[in-house]
């Protein structure tokens, strides 16, 4: 389990500065475990969390309401050519 949180490590918590002198060890302690629990949410292979959508007709609804519980569900997400290059991944 540890290694599929360990890369989030640096870049979620140490890059926020969440850590740092003056911060006493305790709330070091909660802002980690804090932040790993958020990522322990959104790891590959777990269930997805669910999120407003808006369909093709302008109607808001909640990823759920489309999705079968139970089945494979494959989300597209597009984005133009710009900012496919700045997503990081």
């Amino acid at each position: 389990m540890w290694s599929v949180y360990s890369g989030y490590l640096y870049e979620g918590v140490f890059s926020e500065k969440c850590i740092a002198p003056g911060i006493e060890v305790e709330k070091q302690s909660q802002v980690l475990e804090e932040k790993l629990a958020e990522r322990c949410k959104l790891a590959k292979g777990r269930p997805c969390v669910d999120f407003k959508v808006v369909d093709v007709n302008g109607k808001e609804g909640m990823f759920s309401d489309y999705v079968k519980s139970g089945k494979y569900n494959m989300l597209e997400v597009w984005a133009c050519g710009h900012c496919r290059v700045v997503i990081p991944h």
